[in-house]
């Protein structure tokens, strides 16, 4: 096994991946600014969240995954770009989420290419469900958005069904709850390859209301 060789922070850079223990902490200080706040779930290889803090330099961004291996990856790529807008969160989104988020803080979540789970005895696995949805609705502020973006027909179902039950949500894209393009996005390297390979990508957004 190879042996990693992690980046070193240069002089004043802070430290991308946020302590283990962080508890719902004051943005304004570990940023050291007050900017909107966004929060990737799922990063995977980083490249749409790499992408999307180069275009919005402003905002804040929040990056979660579950694989630590795929983190520290992702973790030196900020470094040696010196990105200061991004921190990282090693865990389960549905732990974490709630743990490092005061209610009404976050303008916007994006869940790209979530794990389908394809077998049917799998899908209580699936990360989208409407108690999750209420806990993502609760921290985001009145107006906020939560993006979703899949290959999988079945999954677009669940969360249009799973979504509709949460009052605090609204569907932007009405009446089928999703759309096959977003012209504006970033795309992620399974979203480009999926579209390359033919295959159709559907896109939910939810708004906070009330």
């Amino acid at each position: 096994m190879r042996k990693r060789n992690p980046a070193v922070l240069g002089p004043g850079q802070a430290e991308p991946v946020l302590p283990e223990d962080l508890e719902r902490p004051a943005w304004s200080e570990i940023f050291g600014r007050v900017s909107p706040l966004e929060v990737d779930i799922g990063f995977g290889k980083g490249e749409y969240l790499i992408e999307l803090s180069a275009r919005q330099p402003e905002v804040n961004y929040i990056g979660i995954e579950l694989s630590r291996k795929r983190l520290l990856k992702v973790r030196d790529k900020l470094v040696r770009l010196t990105r200061p807008n991004v921190r990282l969160a090693c865990g389960n989104a549905g732990v974490l989420v709630p743990r490092l988020f005061a209610p009404g803080s976050v303008r916007a979540f994006t869940i790209n290419f979530p794990d389908p789970w394809p077998k049917r005895r799998h899908h209580k696995r699936r990360m989208v469900t409407k108690s999750f949805g209420e806990t993502l609705a609760r921290m985001l502020v009145p107006g906020g958005m939560l993006t979703l973006a899949t290959d999988d027909w079945e999954y677009v179902e669940q969360v249009v069904e799973e979504l509709g039950k949460v009052s605090a949500l609204a569907s932007v894209f009405q009446p089928s709850g999703y759309v096959t393009s977003l012209p504006e996005r970033v795309e992620t390297l399974y979203e480009r390859k999926f579209r390359e390979q033919g295959r159709t990508n559907h896109y939910m957004r939810y708004g906070r209301v009330g």
